[in-house]
Parts: structure tokens; C-alpha cells; sequence
């Protein structure tokens, strides 16, 4: 009996060690969806909805097409018996009728009402749009060659102050200064470390006077190295991205770090974006992904804080974006000019959130998907549009330009395109044309 007692328990023991490792790497390692879907850290309520109606869907499927062969089966070996028979006619009927329903399921529903294929948390409220119109931040001196940079003691560029040159790496554990601000001379880069011989990845890079270095690392820092940066073709145009929100009373926070071209990964930097400063007339793009890839939000003024914008079409139930672009830009591109653009929709209001570049027409809005966005699409999602000079730009709330419709036009020069609600087209483009 305790022999019987212990094989049991042995096995009962092996069995949980299974399932546990089985479950374990259910929880590292899910497969994409059919149609690619992955899980990731990041993922969303919507996406993961998504996730697993895809999966349905395609088991559902694989259930009916056994289904049918076991009713086939049991049809050809009926030998005659009228009960078996009509129970196998009885299952094929119901497991043609389930494919139809399961594979039918995705029309029925954008026929009854379009809005319940695009699967979104419930909005209370306006959404937030990026509080835009501060005037410029401050920036360095682009045009000047690096000469040197100055370390402040205490915040604001007051204490103890030591100047350091390109190329020397001094060792602050040896001499007990700890700088807390920096303040440039010329276009300069300055690396923090927290060892002493400047080695290995910077835990930060700064390219522009910071007041307060702790607003955005604590802790000693050990060595700081300073780089000359390479003049830029063409200064006038630049973008300045800080690590920390920006408060107009009392000026930028954090480091800020200035780009002239583009960057495809921001983030070997160990940079985080969360407020954007642009020179007057150039256009700049953050994306949201490495090698200017995925969702992308394209900026033409000051953005001081990124928290309110969305990078998808999904909100909370007080009106915040379920994912902003805050800490999330991964790459950046700075243009003098968007050649062939006609217009740019904003997902936020004011110029706010992710953006989609139109340079030419697009009958159906749906066919933009956002990247990892599940069911959300650009159709009906717009809350501002901005329009580049000497276009026209007509939109539609039906697909197909509302089947030969006049619609709605709008140029560089009419009013309230930074809140689409205003003219009663928030959250109603759904196919768009642009003419010059």
C-alpha cells in the first residue's frame, strides 16, 4: 500500500513538474498569430483580444474540417444503417454551417456596423493633444566649434565649477566632485559614466547646457568625457529631443540632446524622448521603432510634453493614451521639406499624437493599419490635419470618396484643422484626396 502511495505521489510530482515547465514556456515563448500578431511586453488589451481571436478563428477552423471528415467517415462506413446516416448528414450540415458562421463572422459584423469590427477602449472625454505655441527651447550653439565644457557643483550653473576640454576624461571618484549642471561652450558632447575610467556605455549622452542633472539620473558620477561634434550641412534645420518634460516658467529639464539628419537607433544612446524643441520651418520624425520603423509622429513646433500623445488609437477611460509617445521614440529623422506631401493627420488634437503622412489619395483609410495596433486603423481616427501650403485637401466619412461625393475640402488656410471636433469631423476621415 505505501508503495502504490509513493509511485502516486512520484508521478503526481513529475506531472506538476510538467505543467509547470509547460506553462512556464507558454509564458516565454507564445507563438505569433496567424497573421503574425506577436506577444510582447508592451502588448495592449485590444491587441491581445485580437491575439486570441485570430487563434479562435483558426482552431475553429481546424475543429470543422475534422468535423467533416469524421462525418465523412462515419457516412462510408454506414453500411446501409439509416441511423448513421442521418447522424453523419446531421454533422456535416452542422459543421458546414459552423466554417460558414466562423468565416463569415468578420463580414457580418462590418455590415451591420463598421465601427464594431474596430475593436478600442471606451473614450470618456475629449482626447489630450500636445500643448503646442511655447516659442523655441533653448539650444546650443550649433554654428560654433566645441571648445570646452563647464561642471557645476549645484544645479542652475552655480557651485564649484571645474572646465573640461575635448578628449580629457576626468576622474571625479579621485577628487570628490560631483557635478550636478553643465553648461557648453560651442557644439560639444558630453558622456556620463558612473565608473571612473570612462569606459564601456555612457549611462546618458548630452549635447546641450543642462541645469539639473539629477532630474533625470541619480547617483555619483565617475567620469565625464566630452566630444567634439561634426558641423552640421545645413544648421538652420535641427530637432532637440529632452529626456524630461518641458515647463515654459522655468525652462527645459533633464539632458536634451540635438540631431541635424537622422539617427536609426536613439536608443544605443540609452536616450529617452520626452519633450521635442524643432527650428522654425524644418519637419521632424520620430518613430517608434529602430531604423525609422513603425508608428511614427511627425513634428513641426515645440512639444513639451509627450505624455498626452498617442501612439495608437487606444484610450483609458479618463481620456489618456493607453500607450503615449513618452520614452518611446527609437529613431529620428530631421527634413527641410516632406516633398510630394499634401497633408499630415494627427491622431490627437493640436498636432498631437502618432501622424500619417498623405502623399497622394487613399480611398479607404482602413487600408492603414497601425503597426501592432490589432483591429486600429486610420479610418475614423483623426483629430487634426495640417496642410502644407498650395494643396487642397477634400475628406470623406465613407469609403471610396463617398461614391463620387463633393465632400469636405480644406486647405493650408482654414481654420480649426488643429480640432477637427470644431467642424464636426473629429473622428470621421475615412478616405481622403489631395490636389494642388
Amino acid at each position: 500500500m505505501r508503495k502504490n502511495i509513493f509511485i502516486i505521489g512520484l508521478l503526481t510530482y513529475l506531472g506538476a513538474f510538467k505543467l509547470t515547465s509547460f506553462v512556464f514556456a507558454l509564458e516565454t515563448k507564445w507563438p505569433s498569430s496567424p497573421s503574425g500578431i506577436p506577444i510582447t511586453d508592451d502588448i495592449t488589451l485590444t491587441v491581445f483580444i485580437q491575439y486570441l481571436y485570430e487563434w479562435s478563428i483558426a482552431i475553429g477552423g481546424l475543429a470543422a474540417f475534422f468535423a467533416l471528415i469524421w462525418a465523412g467517415f462515419l457516412y462510408l462506413t454506414s453500411a446501409g444503417n439509416t441511423g448513421r446516416i442521418k447522424e453523419a448528414k446531421e454533422r456535416i450540415n452542422s459543421a458546414v454551417l459552423g466554417l460558414v458562421l466562423l468565416l463569415s463572422s468578420f463580414l457580418i459584423l462590418n455590415t451591420i456596423n463598421p465601427q464594431l469590427t474596430t475593436l478600442s477602449m471606451p473614450i470618456f472625454g475629449a482626447k489630450s493633444g500636445s500643448i503646442t505655441g511655447i516659442g523655441p527651447l533653448s539650444s546650443p550653439d550649433i554654428l560654433k566649434s566645441c571648445i570646452s565644457a563647464t561642471l557645476f557643483q549645484n544645479e542652475g550653473f552655480r557651485g564649484q565649477e571645474r572646465i573640461i576640454l575635448p578628449d580629457e576624461e576626468p576622474n571625479f571618484t579621485k577628487n570628490f566632485f560631483d557635478p550636478k549642471s553643465i553648461d557648453m561652450d560651442g557644439y560639444c558632447q558630453v558622456e556620463l559614466y558612473t565608473n571612473s575610467s570612462c569606459i564601456g556605455k555612457p549611462i546618458t549622452v548630452i549635447a546641450a547646457p543642462t541645469k539639473d542633472l539629477e532630474s533625470f539620473y541619480l547617483g555619483p558620477i565617475g567620469c565625464v568625457k566630452i566630444l567634439k561634434r561634426s558641423q552640421p550641412s545645413d544648421p538652420s534645420i535641427y530637432v532637440t529631443l529632452y529626456n524630461d518634460i518641458y515647463n515654459p516658467s522655468v525652462g527645459p529639464a533633464g539632458a536634451s540632446h540635438i540631431f541635424n539628419s537622422q539617427e536609426g537607433d536613439i536608443t544605443a544612446l540609452g536616450w529617452k524622448t520626452s519633450a521635442i524643441d524643432i527650428s522654425q520651418g524644418a519637419f521632424g520624425i520620430i518613430y517608434y521603432k529602430k531604423d525609422f520603423e513603425g508608428e511614427y509622429r511627425v513634428v513641426t513646433e515645440a512639444d513639451p510634453d509627450l505624455t498626452n500623445d498617442a501612439v495608437r488609437p487606444v484610450y483609458n477611460l479618463d481620456g489618456t493614451p493607453d500607450t503615449s509617445w513618452n520614452d518611446k521614440a527609437s529613431s529620428v529623422k530631421v527634413l527641410k521639406n516632406l516633398a510630394g506631401v499634401g497633408a499630415i493627420l494627427y491622431l490627437d488634437t493640436n498636432f498631437g499624437g502618432s501622424s500619417l503622412i498623405i502623399d497622394g489619395d487613399i480611398p479607404d483609410l482602413r487600408e492603414k493599419k497601425f503597426l501592432g495596433g490589432g483591429f486600429n486603423t486610420w479610418s475614423n481616427v483623426a483629430s487634426s490635419i495640417k496642410i502644407l501650403p498650395g494643396y487642397t485637401v477634400t475628406i470623406y466619412d465613407t469609403e471610396q470618396y463617398d461614391n463620387g461625393g463633393i465632400g469636405y475640402k480644406l486647405t493650408s488656410d482654414s481654420a480649426k484643422l488643429n480640432n477637427l471636433d470644431r467642424i464636426g469631423w473629429n473622428d470621421r476621415i475615412t478616405s481622403i484626396k489631395i490636389s494642388r
